[in-house]
């Protein structure tokens, strides 16, 4: 697979790249459905949250998608581990949290109990009739990047996260060095591809986001938003927007444009310049400012329903009330988010309807949504 390519101009209109919106089933259909969980979520690396969520021995997190629940732990030694959150004993179950701290976890069934590294540390009642080394959590893969951690599903060891994202640069920010402020779920009556897709494209921007149009103008440079990645994966870095569709002026993506948290990201004191993005197939993407950075991924529920989730980053030695608040920081992507939600609902509505028929994408401004759909269908074929 690749890794993140220049951008190109999908003027050809080559067969490999799709031009015409997906039929009626990917979004409505069990067994579509059933086809994107086996072959794109449970093979892909997942976005599961933010080492800065877990920074103290014992602190965790789960992440959940379908059936399945992780455990997402660091232990003594600082390491972080992933692991079914799934006794061995009969499959219970073991944390029924969704975050917190624990010295160790206990099923609550009959009170196996897991150490911070999933290993099977006491059998109620078993004695010298369990050999415990056999019986530790089922590890899953789990890699850190940018202070970001992602999940694999995979049997085997996956290519790693920053092997498929090298040319994706965060380095000026210092994303390891922030914290999450807010991490917020919409829930979405749409197919996960229809998140997707509206978080690729900027070709529905001028009418229903009028308070992004007062930042940028989407018109003004097409390459900054259009791209149809060559090769099998799909992953767009944009080391800059702010020259390309920023308007003079504007800093950060915020009610104001301005910046809304008074300590930059970064290693120094000083105000970096650039807008940075990435979108990586199939549900993560990050835009990072010079005050701060939101995440956006989705999780696919049923064939008509998603969860759409973003958490949003400032730099770890912010105090809130001094240098920010969180309403004024988040206002604007929440905004946004929400707009966003509601028009993947009424194309969610209109799609199930038997008038539903394809149609072609605009050859520039949906160019990264083409891109976007010929990695699913390899992925899916």
């Amino acid at each position: 697979m690749n890794s993140p390519t220049p951008r190109v101009v999908p003027h050809s209109q080559s067969q490999d790249v799709p031009t015409f919106a997906l039929p009626q089933e990917y979004f409505t259909t069990p067994e579509w459905h059933r086809r994107d969980m086996e072959r794109v979520f449970k093979r892909r690396w997942l976005f599961a949250g933010h080492a800065a969520q877990i920074p103290q021995t014992g602190d965790f997190l789960t992440y959940e998608i379908e059936n399945e629940n992780v455990l997402i732990v660091r232990s003594g030694d600082s390491r972080i581990h992933a692991f079914h959150n799934t006794c061995r004993h009969r499959g219970s179950r073991i944390c029924t949290e969704k975050s917190g701290n624990q010295k160790a976890f206990l099923c609550p069934y009959h009170n196996w109990t897991y150490g911070l590294d999933g290993r099977l540390l006491t059998a109620r009642l078993m004695g010298n009739n369990i050999d415990k080394s056999l019986y530790a959590a089922i590890p899953v893969w789990i890699e850190e990047w940018n202070g970001m951690l992602f999940v694999n599903f995979l049997p085997e060891k996956p290519r790693a996260v920053a092997d498929y994202l090298k040319n994706a640069d965060f380095s000026a920010f210092s994303l390891n060095q922030t914290r999450v402020i807010l991490d917020r779920t919409y829930p979405v009556a749409s197919n996960w591809k229809l998140a997707a897709e509206t978080f690729a494209e900027c070709y529905h921007c001028a009418n229903l986001h009028p308070e992004l149009c007062v930042l940028v103008d989407p018109l003004r440079d097409l390459e900054a938003w259009d791209d149809a990645t060559a090769g099998d994966d799909y992953a767009i870095f944009t080391p800059d927007m702010s020259s390309a569709i920023v308007k003079p002026g504007m800093r950060s993506f915020t009610m104001t444009g301005d910046v809304e948290c008074q300590v930059p990201l970064g290693n120094g004191r000083d105000w970096l310049r650039q807008i940075s993005a990435l979108s990586w197939f199939p549900q993560f993407g990050i835009f990072v400012f010079p005050d701060h950075a939101v995440t956006y991924s989705w999780i696919p529920v049923t064939p008509n329903t998603c969860l759409f989730r973003s958490t949003w980053l400032v730099h770890k030695d912010a105090v809130e009330g001094k240098d920010y608040t969180v309403a004024q920081l988040t206002e604007f992507a929440d905004l946004l988010n929400q707009q966003d939600a509601r028009a993947c609902e009424l194309a969610q509505l209109g799609i199930q309807s038997s008038g539903y028929r394809p149609g072609p994408y605009h050859p520039v401004f949906e160019g990264p949504v083409r891109g976007l759909n010929r990695t699913y269908r390899q992925h899916v074929a």
